[in-house]
């Protein structure tokens, strides 16, 4: 076994000396190792603070890789009914003894950063029933309610490592791994006036660096690039209309356009990288409850460059806001492609139209920049979420 000079994060943690974005630079570090991992096939299945070792020169190794198996395509990689792990670190699915896959170690990782940025870890009991039990069932204190000086963007990731189902987190460590380092990245951009950082910093990066392109290329692994962002351009397409009738041309319209009752309209979309494109109408029923649409769930990726164009959609006589959002996403989204509406796309089950608003709320921020070709959207992880209001009179 090799023998390493330096400090778990468990221990670093404990001593309360490290700024937070320290710790979450040390966190970027094991994310790009776990991505790594996975990117081989390997769930690691005990992921914790006290697994992550910090060399003296500031280098991050995740260590214990004991419960860690292959994946095999297609196959559950761990056996129905057998807990391993630590407790306090378990995803539900792997406490209740369910297979597990690399979904359950961004919840653990979760966990870790929970621990970082509030102090304490979101799940604990007296012993390991009652452990079990809040890992599976209670949901931990907001990050911000504990640290209120927590970045927007890092509160929002780790709600989302932590939901209980695993089609509503994240659902890949590299899209983890890019969000975390555009939060440590925020740190540096909201700093009142620029820091000189030491030589051995630059030079730490790029051991890193340089150290981890050499594992992954003997591997055959990919590695991540942290300053990838999700990409996606949209238009407006709206037409008049008279007695459900169109009365002259469709035309681009802007988002602060005002428009009419009976108007339509329909999006066109394209990204310069693969994807699901989903559009969700966000608004009250015909008894005034809050209720969700599905207009335009895509069961198929979407080529690189690729233009998908929406069916046409109607503003009702009621003045208002039409609100909408737009997803798009590396990988298909089981909360959204599983869940199931009405003829006209009305999901009627209100737990369904909650997880769903839940979770995209937390998806991270994205910005917005107008181009030829239309508006651009840009975020960080592997789901981009933005929302559209479009009024009408």
């Amino acid at each position: 076994m090799e023998y390493i000079r330096g400090k778990t994060l468990h221990a670093l943690l404990a001593e309360h000396s490290l700024p937070m974005e320290t710790l979450l630079g040390y966190a970027v570090q094991a994310a790009v190792a776990v991505t790594a991992a996975h990117g081989a096939g390997i769930v690691h299945r005990d992921l914790k603070t006290k697994n992550i070792m910090v060399t003296e020169q500031g280098l991050v190794k995740v260590l214990d890789f004991g419960l860690a198996k292959q994946a095999a395509a297609g196959v559950a990689d761990t056996q129905s009914g057998l807990v391993l792990g630590t407790p306090a670190y378990m995803s539900p699915e792997q406490a209740k003894g369910e297979p597990v896959d690399q979904r359950s170690d961004i919840f653990s990782f979760g966990i870790i950063l929970y621990e970082i940025a509030c102090g304490q870890r979101p799940f604990g009991g007296p012993d390991l029933p009652s452990t079990l039990y809040t890992v599976v069932h209670s949901v931990p204190t907001a990050p911000e309610k504990l640290n209120p000086k927590i970045p927007k963007p890092l509160a929002a990731l780790i709600a989302r490592c932590l939901a209980k189902q695993p089609e509503e987190r994240p659902q890949s460590m590299e899209a983890v791994c890019r969000e975390l380092a555009a939060v440590v990245d925020g740190f540096g951009k909201s700093a009142p006036q620029p820091k000189r950082i030491p030589r051995r910093t630059f030079l730490i990066a790029s051991l890193v660096a340089g150290t981890l392109a050499v594992i992954a290329a003997a591997a055959g692994i990919w590695l991540p690039r942290l300053d990838h962002s999700g990409t996606i351009t949209y238009t407006i397409l709206a037409q008049q209309m008279l007695d459900g009738r169109p009365t002259g041309q469709e035309y681009i319209a802007s988002p602060t356009d005002t428009f009419h009752a009976g108007w339509r309209f329909r999006l066109r979309v394209a990204s310069p990288q693969p994807g699901f494109f989903y559009l969700i109408d966000h608004g009250p029923g015909a008894n005034g409850v809050e209720r969700l649409w599905m207009l335009y769930p895509r069961s198929t990726p979407a080529a690189p460059t690729q233009q998908l164009e929406t069916g046409w959609y109607v503003f009702d006589q009621n003045p208002g806001v039409e609100r909408l959002w737009m997803v798009w996403a590396e990988h298909s989204l089981e909360l959204l492609r599983n869940t199931v509406g009405d003829a006209a796309g009305e999901v009627r089950d209100p737990s369904a139209s909650r997880r769903i608003v839940d979770y995209l709320r937390q998806l991270p921020p994205a910005s917005a920049s107008a181009t030829q070709r239309g508006i651009q959207l840009r975020a960080a992880g592997d789901v981009l979420g933005a929302s559209l209001e479009l009024r009408h009179q």
